[in-house]
């Protein structure tokens, strides 16, 4: 398969899924000052060696990373139940988008009242990873105490709520 595209040149991350939208491969680009070009070539033994880039200039920048992976992109939005569950002072929220959005993950205390936000940026399709730490500037300012919160995720119209519960 040749093809051809452009990117914008400060970093971009490259998906080849099947028909099925399960990734076969992913590939990083970090930010480029030149066009280049580059590929890979089967070596025979199921592998694939990486061709050198535009003849005649330096990509030293190039490829920083390629994962071969069969990761399958979400087809529903989804909020995990953070982990560890109770926690102190940190924990793991996963969250899964289908499609490029406007993603919000806030938390509330039990007034309804919000003490940290998380995220609040459009992300592509994927999975996500966001760690909280209630000793770090995402609090607002605010010292948290034992109890339990609320983490909110919104992206468009869809949102979904868990609770979780910090204890010192």
């Amino acid at each position: 398969m040749h093809t051809s595209f452009k990117l914008s040149g400060s970093g971009e991350i490259i998906y080849l899924s099947n028909k099925d939208t399960i990734i076969i491969e992913e590939i990083s680009y970090s930010e480029q000052t030149a066009d280049l070009s580059t590929g890979r070539y089967p070596n025979g033994t199921g592998s694939f060696i990486q061709m050198k880039p535009t003849f005649g200039v330096e990509n030293v920048d190039g490829i920083t990373s390629i994962e071969n992976q069969q990761l399958e992109m979400p087809r529903n939005y989804s909020l995990a139940q953070n982990y560890p569950n109770p926690f102190n002072p940190s924990t793991i929220i996963n969250f899964s988008i289908p499609e490029s959005g406007l993603v919000a993950l806030k938390v509330f205390n039990i007034l309804g009242q919000e003490v940290a936000e998380l995220v609040n940026e459009v992300k592509s399709a994927g999975n996500y990873e966001v760690q909280f730490n209630t000793t770090s500037p995402q609090t607002i300012g605010r010292q948290l105490s034992s109890g339990i919160y609320i983490y909110r995720l919104q992206v468009g119209s869809f949102f979904d709520s868990k609770k979780m519960l910090l204890v010192k």
